[in-house]
């Protein structure tokens, strides 16, 4: 049967990240013996062209390097689509590769494409990792892939709006203390400091002089640790 496989480009150690976090039969990222990295999705089985193949590849994307980035930290840069390939019976492969957005150019490669990992078959059964399954919850939930989102770009600015955008789903920044996904006093040293100009200088959410430097400001590590507990905390109840 042809199936749909889409290579995938970006700093091997990223790459490497995304092959262990992701090896569902929805999202399998898995390295070829010649080291490239093939992205494979069950999704992929109900599409008749490279172009919808490569539309659902970059949502599927999309979401995993958001996923990959908040459970590896700051250093995970995000990889990209590199070409779309479809394999026939014979194992013969067609690469697609998107010019211009808009212009497909096709070649013919009389190739085997064997994607290996040490000791596991690709169709092996497991259950999903910290970052798939934060992942698949992101696509159910716009709420949560907003947050991920937001969080991916790890700046003040951004870092309070993942937190605005838990709160809006709590009921309130209230609400998540209420729930036990933060400690007040941490919140006070958070939203304090992300607000305050006279600490932060440009990068403050706010301008105005009216809002003053918390006894304890957080360090911008600390309130990305922070907010990642929150949105943590969050996701388990969805």
């Amino acid at each position: 049967m042809p199936e749909w496989w889409v290579r995938l480009k970006g700093h091997a150690f990223d790459l490497e990240e995304l092959s262990d976090q992701f090896r569902s039969p929805e999202r399998n990222v898995t390295k070829d013996e010649d080291g490239h990295y093939y992205m494979r999705s069950t999704d992929f089985n109900s599409v008749a062209d490279d172009q919808a193949v490569r539309e659902r590849a970059l949502e599927l994307v999309e979401l995993m390097n958001r996923a990959a980035k908040f459970h590896a930290g700051d250093g995970y840069r995000p990889v990209e689509l590199d070409v779309v390939i479809q394999t026939d019976e014979e194992g013969n492969r067609r690469q697609y590769v998107t010019v211009t957005d808009s212009i497909e150019a096709r070649s013919r490669v009389s190739a085997n494409l064997t994607v290996i990992r040490e000791g596991e078959s690709p169709d092996t059964p497991r259950l999903p990792s910290e970052a798939e399954s934060m992942a698949i919850l992101a696509e159910q939930n716009p709420r949560l892939a907003d947050a991920l989102r937001y969080f991916a770009r790890g700046d003040w600015v951004n870092l309070y709006k993942a937190w605005e955008v838990v709160g809006d789903a709590a009921g309130g920044a209230r609400a998540i203390i209420a729930n036990g996904w933060a400690d007040r006093t941490e919140q006070g040293r958070f939203t304090g400091t992300a607000q305050s100009k006279d600490e932060l200088g440009d990068d403050a959410r706010h301008a105005s002089e009216k809002y003053k430097v918390p006894k304890n400001p957080m360090t911008l590590d600390e309130a990305r640790a922070f907010v990642k507990s929150v949105i943590e905390a969050w996701a388990k109840t969805l």
